[in-house]
């Protein structure tokens, strides 16, 4: 289960992943988030969100997706499906475990696609 949010730096992620999708990391085994703005156009419906929880499920981590005040569990197509985001919606990744700065770089490069 996800942590809870602290105040920190993004010092432990690559300042490239850091600067291109405003990656944050808190303390050494706390929270990786991000916030992006979707803009791929298809959403989050059928095999775009099939294509997330499959990615998402490539890691060694607990990700969620918040949007709207929803949140998700990005390994669940069920729950990713019944997130309200389209194109333009404001969706914060947040991850914590192994993989959680890699998986928080991917998902967000295929929500930005």
């Amino acid at each position: 289960m996800l942590r809870p949010q602290f105040a920190g730096s993004a010092a432990a992620c690559s300042q490239a992943t850091a600067s291109l999708f405003g990656i944050h990391r808190f303390f050494e085994d706390a929270v990786v988030e991000a916030t992006i703005e979707m803009t791929c156009l298809v959403g989050l419906q059928g095999s775009g969100s099939a294509r997330l929880v499959h990615a998402a499920s490539q890691f060694d981590c607990d990700i969620l997706l918040v949007c709207n005040e929803r949140t998700a569990n990005a390994k669940n197509v069920m729950e990713v499906m019944r997130l309200p985001a389209r194109a333009g919606a404001k969706v914060m990744i947040q991850a914590v475990g192994r993989d959680d700065a890699a998986a928080v770089k991917v998902i967000a490069a295929l929500l930005s696609v």
